[in-house]
């Protein structure tokens, strides 16, 4: 029913979602993958989509996918949490300060997102992926 949807509607997110994680329920790995990857995940949504995917890569046995896609959330995270005081500083010495309360909420919750689900999990996901697949994941 949902491929049928999708059929009708291929530009639709809800229904992208639902297949990604039908078929990572079902265990096909690869096939969870596209409607996820057709999406262009970025940013924020790194971090607020990947729950969809991330599990059916892993159950999956798709190592290298997983570990490319937990290492973006990583890198999404680090470059947030060092820019947004940066761009903070640079309104206010611009003196829009209007600017400076909404970075100021952005680096608010850029402290909340180190705090988030995603990113706590990662590094348990890719050790788990390291000790079935990696020989040389640990230094």
């Amino acid at each position: 029913m949902l491929e049928a949807a999708y059929g009708y509607s291929p530009h639709n997110a809800t229904l992208r979602l639902s297949l990604t994680s039908v078929y990572g329920l079902l265990g096909a790995a690869d096939a969870a993958a596209v409607p996820f990857q057709s999406l262009g995940v970025k940013h924020i949504q790194l971090d607020t989509l990947t729950h969809h995917l991330l599990p059916a890569l892993l159950g999956g046995g798709q190592w290298e996918k997983a570990r490319r896609l937990a290492d973006e959330i990583r890198v999404f995270h680090a470059s947030h949490a060092r820019d947004a005081a940066d761009t903070m500083m640079m309104a206010y010495d611009a003196g829009t300060f209007t600017k400076v309360a909404t970075l100021a909420l952005a680096l608010a919750l850029a402290l909340a997102l180190t705090l988030a689900l995603t990113l706590a999990l990662t590094p348990t996901r890719e050790r788990v992926f390291c000790l079935l697949h990696c020989e040389d994941c640990f230094p």
